[in-house]
C-alpha cells in the first residue's frame, strides 16, 4: 500500500516487463484517471524517447515489500 500523488504513474511495469496488473485503487477524494493501451504507449515513446527514460527510471526504483 503507499499513496499516489499527482504525476504518479500506476501500471508502468506491467508494460516494460509483459505481466498483468494486479493493482487496485482507493480515492480518497475526486481525481481523474487515464488509460494508455499498449499500441498508444509505443507511439508516446516513439515520439517522445525522455518520457520512456522516465518510466524506465520509476520502475527501477519500485520496491515490492512482498520480495524483501
Amino acid at each position: 500500500i503507499r499513496l499516489l500523488t499527482e504525476g504518479d504513474h500506476l501500471g508502468e511495469l506491467s508494460y516494460f516487463y509483459g505481466c498483468q496488473i494486479t493493482c487496485s485503487v482507493l480515492s480518497r477524494n475526486y481525481n481523474t484517471l487515464a488509460r494508455l493501451i499498449y499500441p498508444r504507449l509505443r507511439m508516446l515513446l516513439t515520439d517522445f524517447p525522455f518520457y520512456k527514460k522516465i518510466l524506465q527510471k520509476k520502475a527501477m526504483q519500485y520496491k515490492d515489500a512482498k520480495l524483501n
